[in-house]
């Protein structure tokens, strides 16, 4: 039950080889069935791959301000196959032992642990068969981001709103390696980075329930989501007016907004973290739109089937009307920090 770090190894084979490896025709081969015992010397050479940012324009209505740019971010990589797991094996020991999923360090369960483990896991079998996987999906991180991203341009595309500024929009990738797209985008713009007005972060905005732990306080509390939950991350750390729009735009409370992840020596160091820190550290300012952990962060179990559509949507809508003021507003948003000459972020 316990996750592991071990990662798996996929080998591509001719049919010959993978009839040899049998010790008879593969086609005919049951799962679990016996290979032969083969002795084999395997060389390795490192290829390097392209990864690509995806990125799209929406060009603004306005001659005298289309050349400044709304960025609306996420990002569309998440994390490489691991060794074969039961689904609901692994999800039930993390309801238990990791309600934050990877973010709460691996621990073994004590014996009272581990017969609630094993009680959710009959009940769970009772319903069910054992689900196998060895793949993650990252249907919250971000594939809530990225869908996101995509329904605002459908919205731009669909032609009922406008923008008087042009709005950029940015699937990074590699951003669970070091951030490697969206730091790639700020030392190698597509448009110039003076012209960027802010970054919008989508990132894991699907989840945000009473029963998700999305974070810890300070002082080591746990917190926990709710009704239209939803934290703010890096509003105020370049531009004070660009968190008052958020606010002005959140006037109807559409959003209960939770800014304690953003506070100065938080020890979780959310601030520093995705991809809205390479925005930041070049000048932009830039928000981290989040509904925080859960049990499936960084976990095989991260499916469609745990993300809450309505409030996913909420959120979405939320970001399009954050996007459409800050598109159409007479000024852009006045910076209170001046742009580094060398960043290091400070939570």
């Amino acid at each position: 039950i316990p996750p592991t770090v071990e990662r798996q190894i996929a080998m591509l084979v001719t049919p010959a080889v993978a009839d040899a490896m049998m010790g008879k025709p593969a086609v005919t081969a049951e799962p679990g069935a016996a290979a032969a015992t083969i002795t084999t010397a395997l060389a390795m050479t490192e290829v390097d791959l392209p990864s690509r940012n995806v990125i799209a324009i929406w060009p603004g209505t306005d001659p005298a301000l289309r050349n400044e740019y709304v960025v609306i971010g996420s990002h569309s990589d998440h994390l490489s196959p691991l060794n074969p797991r039961e689904h609901d094996s692994l999800r039930v020991f993390n309801t238990v032992m990791r309600p934050e999923g990877a973010v709460t360090p691996f621990r073994t369960p004590s014996a009272d642990e581990w017969g609630r483990i094993l009680r959710l896991r009959d009940s769970v079998r009772a319903i069910r068969p054992a689900r196998i996987d060895s793949i993650y999906n990252g249907a919250d991180d971000s594939g809530s981001g990225t869908v996101a991203a995509l329904e605002i341009a459908e919205a731009f595309a669909a032609g009922k709103i406008s923008s008087k500024r042009s709005i950029l929009f940015i699937w990074h990738a590699g951003q669970e390696t070091a951030e490697w797209g969206s730091g790639y985008f700020v030392r190698h713009p597509t448009v110039p980075l003076d012209s960027l007005v802010a970054e919008l972060n989508l990132n894991s905005i699907g989840r945000g329930s009473e029963a998700d732990e999305t974070g810890l306080s300070g002082s080591g509390a746990p917190l926990h989501g709710g009704d239209k939950y939803h934290q703010v991350i890096g509003a105020s750390r370049l531009s004070t007016e660009l968190a008052a729009i958020v606010t002005q735009v959140n006037h109807d409370s559409t959003l209960a907004l939770d800014y304690s992840q953003d506070a100065p020596g938080h020890p979780a160091r959310m601030s520093c973290r995705d991809d809205r820190t390479e925005y930041e550290g070049h000048g932009v300012p830039a928000i981290w739109f989040t509904t925080g952990g859960n049990i499936d962060f960084h976990q095989l179990s991260d499916e469609p089937e745990y993300i809450q559509y309505a409030h996913l949507a909420r959120i979405t809508s939320f970001v399009l009307q954050l996007t459409r003021r800050l598109g159409d507003l007479d000024h852009r948003p006045a910076l209170t920090a001046p742009k580094p000459d060398h960043f290091t972020c400070h939570q």
